[in-house]
């Protein structure tokens, strides 16, 4: 038997305790030179895209071609645990943490500002407060995917197809200008140019809508099952102001409750209301109202309130220094 056959040899050798005796006969055979090829391949892996479906396959279908060998040669033990290493260095490439994946988070509040950035194609998108956005730009290319939570607006430049996925719902374009409202049970969709596909699931059904330039679909997934309604004209007050510009709009019809999870994304601050408030028997009220997200007055939060027949009244929580804004009755 050679003396780099026993069981301790392999170690002995990575760690350099060898003898110049057993150094010079293992470097001299077969052995070395096929294991030392393995090697220099293990070292040439980099962790780039790949299909982990297809490589973990491929993988099994080596082993299942291993398993019908009925005799391993004694003399190929060292490849055997070299081939094993690549195995595991593999698997960890297929299984690694995606090393592309970009995150962008929005933080309550205006003081904290909206983020305007760019996606590796030179598509734009800018990314409301308590909002975030993430993608994989390794595979951009390949996949122009984004996951979203929150609300932005997106300038898509024309190419593979660009999906916005939510928990409310997925939008599908090609090349496109749009707004994305997505926040817990309601899915808004603006398009400003081109064409916006838009996927929902119900508590019934999956619905598909497209949505042409110059019209919006709103979706209250809330409901038992989503109405299938058509889009609808966006009123000139869309086109021309925009939370981009640092004014929020409501328009249409909306509740207190819209106004209030509004007000404390903007602001950071607390809607609090006395006892003889009921929010949730509180009429929708219809027409539009703003708020502006530079240094809003006390004025500006009357006014609103007072639509729902409602005293408002601001102050800061000595505690938290953080606003709140107290809602009693007349």
């Amino acid at each position: 038997m050679n003396t780099y056959q026993d069981d301790t040899f392999l170690a002995r050798w990575l760690s350099g305790d060898l003898t110049e005796e057993e150094r010079k006969e293992f470097e001299a055979s077969e052995d070395y030179a096929e294991l030392t090829r393995v090697l220099k391949g293990i070292d040439q892996l980099k962790p780039a895209p790949m299909n982990s479906i297809g490589m973990l396959s491929g993988i099994k279908h080596q082993i299942e071609q291993q398993k019908k060998k009925k005799v391993i040669p004694f003399g190929s033990w060292a490849i055997a645990i070299a081939a094993g290493i690549a195995l595991l260095i593999t698997l960890w490439v297929v299984t690694r943490p995606q090393l592309g994946m970009v995150e962008e988070i929005a933080e309550r509040g205006v003081e904290h500002k909206i983020i305007n950035k760019s996606f590796p194609d030179g598509s734009v998108f800018s990314l409301n407060v308590d909002s975030k956005l993430s993608y994989d730009a390794e595979l951009w290319d390949d996949v122009r995917k984004v996951s979203l939570e929150g609300e932005a607006y997106f300038e898509v430049k024309k190419g593979r197809t660009f999906e916005v996925q939510s928990p409310q719902g997925n939008i599908r374009v090609l090349g496109t200008k749009f707004n994305v409202f997505a926040r817990a049970n309601s899915l808004q969709v603006i398009c400003y140019e081109g064409r916006v596909e838009v996927s929902y699931q119900g508590k019934i059904k999956t619905l598909v809508d497209t949505v042409e330039a110059g019209q919006f679909i709103e979706q209250d997934l809330g409901n038992l099952r989503i109405k299938s309604e058509k889009p609808k004209p966006i009123s000139e007050l869309a086109y021309d102001s925009h939370w981009r510009k640092d004014v929020t709009y409501f328009e249409g019809e909306f509740s207190f409750k819209d106004i209030k999870d509004e007000l404390e994304r903007l602001f950071d601050l607390h809607v609090v209301t006395q006892a003889n408030v009921e929010a949730d028997s509180l009429e929708r009220i219809s027409g539009y109202e703003f708020i502006r997200h530079n240094d809003p007055s006390e004025k500006e939060f009357k006014r609103i309130f007072e639509r729902f027949g409602l005293k408002a009244r601001y102050s800061k929580n000595p505690q938290t220094g953080k606003g709140q804004i107290l809602i009693s009755r007349p």
